[in-house]
């Protein structure tokens, strides 16, 4: 993969330059939907879908890096599982909602 080059990025990340968050989210973006697919894999995407779910996970990731929540990220391998555990548990609270009684248990609904 490409951790030598998204290195650097993500010291510039943490400093709040805007230019390193579209360089990680231009490699990152698409592989996280890509597995946020699969993580939701059997449930109604009415509400929230997979993209929702890779949005909301980069932009933890972004505000947590300024904050300095990720000290511990050091290269793009790091990245990647930072990025995968967010996105799981995002994914996991979505699918958790999606089956609530309220919601359903999980039940079909026709479509809006």
């Amino acid at each position: 993969m490409m951790t030598e080059e998204i290195t650097p990025w993500l010291a510039k990340l943490s400093a709040g330059d805007p230019r390193a968050a579209q360089v990680i989210w231009d490699r990152y973006f698409e592989r996280l939907v890509r597995y946020a697919r699969r993580k939701l894999d059997g449930l109604p995407r009415r509400v929230q879908d997979e993209e929702d779910v890779a949005l909301s996970a980069m932009h933890s990731f972004c505000r947590g890096m300024r904050a300095g929540r990720f000290e511990r990220v050091e290269h793009g391998d790091d990245l990647w599982k930072l990025r995968v555990t967010i996105a799981a548990r995002k994914a996991f609270a979505q699918r958790r909602r999606g089956f609530a009684e309220k919601r359903g248990a999980g039940r079909r609904r026709q479509p809006s």
